[in-house]
């Protein structure tokens, strides 16, 4: 498996996120477009530079995160035979990156998954992902507070779309008041455990 081949699966399952060693390796790929996409590996990966993939010291850093997270990933679990759990939750606080989250509540979900993941918990959660996360608060020229609504744009996270046998988007419409709206299945790993 290639350096980038290793990255691009650690990158894929949000347990990069909790692995400082495994976020230090994204910020090495670009430091500066790590930062100003709010610490996003798949931007550092996008934009990484050649000569950092290049380096043979960086290249054995990758390949030992990437061992942990292999291990990691093929542990037992530490609880066994645990019932299923369904958490269903408005919002994840699971990375700065992603939008998911604006508050205390957002946070403790997103831990709870984290936490399930390390014990093996057999642990399934259900959120929204909107398509401008929450908003951003700032003051205009007059000193008037303002809101703005960036995009969230799935394809620079690990989302997934989720598809039927036919390979078509799974949806589902449901009706607020009278208006009909149009539901897209997606799903992220966070570890061991499948937040949809």
């Amino acid at each position: 498996m290639t350096t980038t081949q290793q990255l691009n699966e650690i990158a894929g399952n949000l347990w990069w996120s909790w692995n400082p060693d495994a976020t230090d390796l994204f910020r090495r790929l670009n430091p500066d477009a790590y930062a100003a996409s709010g610490n996003n590996p798949l931007v550092a990966l996008k934009y990484a530079h050649d000569d950092v993939l290049a380096d043979s010291a960086f290249q054995g850093d990758v390949a030992d995160v990437h061992e942990r997270f292999r291990a990691y990933m093929d542990a037992p679990p530490r609880i066994q035979n645990a019932p299923r759990v369904s958490y269903f939750c408005m919002e994840y606080g699971l990375h700065e990156s992603m939008k998911l989250y604006a508050g205390g509540l957002g946070i403790l979900a997103g831990d709870h998954t984290k936490a399930a993941s390390d014990v093996g918990l057999p642990f399934t959660a259900v959120g929204l992902l909107l398509r401008s996360g929450y908003f951003r608060q700032y003051f205009d020229e007059d000193g008037t507070q303002q809101d703005e609504y960036p995009a969230m744009d799935a394809t620079l996270h690990p989302f997934e779309r989720i598809t039927g046998e036919d390979g078509r988007d799974l949806t589902v419409t449901v009706h607020i008041g009278d208006q009909p709206v149009l539901i897209r299945g997606w799903k992220v790993m966070v570890g061991k455990t499948t937040l949809y």
